[in-house]
C-alpha cells in the first residue's frame, strides 16, 4: 500500500473543494487554467476557421470582434496571469519557506531568519550535511542593519537545486 500523501490523504470531491492543502489548491488552479486555455483555444480556432476564406463566411463581423475579445480575455485573464503565480506559487512557495535543512550530525533545522542569522554569526554552530566548515565567523564584525540586509538578500535569491555531492567543498591544501 502506498504511503499517504496529498493526493490520497482523503477522497471525494468535497475533500478537494474544501481543502487547505497548498498542493491540492495548486492542482485545482492547474485544472482551472488548463480548462480556460482550451476555451481560449476554441475561440482562436473559430477565428482561424473564419479567416480561411477572404470574405470570412463563418461569422458576421460583429461576432468576429466578440470572438477575438473573448479569446483575448480567456487567454490573458483566465490562463496567462493566474498560471504562474497561482499554480507555482501555491505549490512551491510553501515548500521553500521554512524548509528543513539536514545537518552533519543527522538532525534537522528549519531554514528561517534565525537559522540564517546564526549561520552568518556562528557558521560552525550548525554544519549542513555534505559541507565542510570553511566560512569564517562574523560575530562582532557586522552591524544589526548589515545582518538584516544580508538575510533579506539571501531570502531574495532564487531557489536552486541542490549542488552535486562534493560541489562547493574546497580542495585540501598541503600544510608546510
Amino acid at each position: 500500500m502506498p504511503r499517504e500523501h496529498y493526493l490520497n490523504a482523503t477522497y471525494g470531491i468535497r475533500s478537494w473543494l474544501l481543502t487547505t492543502d497548498h498542493k491540492r489548491i495548486a492542482l485545482l488552479y492547474l485544472i482551472s487554467v488548463t480548462f480556460f486555455f482550451f476555451i481560449g483555444g476554441a475561440f482562436a480556432t473559430l477565428i482561424r476557421i473564419h479567416l480561411l476564406t477572404p470574405k470570412g463566411l463563418l461569422v458576421t463581423p460583429e461576432t468576429y470582434n466578440k470572438l477575438f475579445t473573448m479569446h483575448g480575455v480567456a487567454m490573458i485573464f483566465f490562463f496567462l496571469i493566474p498560471s504562474i503565480p497561482a499554480v507555482l506559487g501555491n505549490f512551491l512557495l510553501p515548500i521553500m519557506i521554512g524548509a528543513k535543512v539536514l545537518l552533519a550530525d543527522g538532525s534537522t533545522v528549519t531554514a528561517d531568519d534565525a537559522y540564517i542569522r546564526e549561520s552568518i554569526l556562528q557558521p560552525n554552530a550548525k554544519i549542513v550535511a555534505g559541507y565542510q566548515p570553511l566560512m569564517p565567523a562574523f560575530q562582532g564584525q557586522l552591524t544589526e542593519e548589515q545582518i538584516l540586509a544580508l538575510i533579506a538578500y539571501i531570502k531574495s535569491l532564487q531557489s536552486l537545486p541542490a549542488p552535486p555531492k562534493g560541489a562547493g567543498i574546497a580542495p585540501a591544501t598541503e600544510k608546510k
